[in-house]
């Protein structure tokens, strides 16, 4: 089987290839970056309707199984410091780009009885203090899978991972520390010293988890919130 991995050159992303590509699996990745993990043609914008049209012919002559989207960037900071292309900068990467991709690619898993993947985060199930316009985008898609679950034949599976340690969490670890006020070390033991494995958990957890999440016949939605590292719901 085929799958498409988005933010294929993030930490994430990339180890999601690395897992599905070690289980046997046909994976095209891509990202707005090129990178070891991403398929040369597949270097594109999730909201430029050129790219999508290109990138809906190649999940066409694929068949692509299933779709795992595992893109986004960060947005932590003091709220009251933000400005509105900011909000929209983040609402629109993490949020409507997923919708996008769903238009896209929502008809050929229905046929196929296939999966599309979300990975979203422990932010989409509760609120984060000096995180809240990240929140507000991880909510979005919490809400809107819950609602699509009701209406799709597609097996829709919510990844919500707690600190998985990547560059992406590193640069909001530090941007929500300055933000209350404290230091990085201070901000890190707060948050996961008392964690359940008390430690950022590793890219590879997720992969693994969302390989199982694929392989789930199950046709209701799932919700999981465990990725080995801090579990918060």
């Amino acid at each position: 089987m085929t799958f498409l991995v988005t933010g294929a050159a993030g930490g994430i992303g990339r180890a999601i290839c690395e897992t599905l590509s070690e289980q046997g699996h046909g994976v095209l990745g891509q990202d707005i970056v090129a990178g070891e993990r991403v398929d040369a043609d597949l270097v594109g914008d999730l909201c430029d309707a050129r790219f999508l049209e290109k990138l809906g012919d190649r999940l066409t002559s694929t068949e692509v199984k299933a779709v795992v989207v595992g893109h986004g960037i960060a947005g932590a900071g003091r709220l009251e410091e933000m400005c509105v292309n900011q909000a929209r900068r983040i609402m629109t990467i993490n949020f409507e780009s997923v919708i996008r991709l769903w238009d896209l690619s929502q008809r050929q898993l229905e046929a196929t009885n296939g999966t599309f993947v979300v990975v979203i985060s422990q932010a989409g199930l509760v609120g984060e203090a000096g995180n809240a316009l990240y929140c507000a985008s991880k909510f979005a898609l919490s809400g809107w899978m819950r609602g699509v679950g009701a209406t799709t034949k597609v097996r829709l599976r919510a990844i919500n991972p707690g600190g998985i340690r990547t560059p992406l969490l590193e640069q909001a670890l530090h941007d929500m520390a300055k933000a209350r006020g404290i230091t990085y070390e201070q901000f890190v033991e707060m948050r996961y010293g008392t964690s359940p494995a008390g430690r950022i958990a590793e890219p590879a957890e997720v992969g693994d988890l969302v390989a199982i999440a694929i392989a789930l016949k199950t046709p209701a939605l799932v919700e999981a919130a465990i990725t080995g590292g801090e579990v918060l719901w």
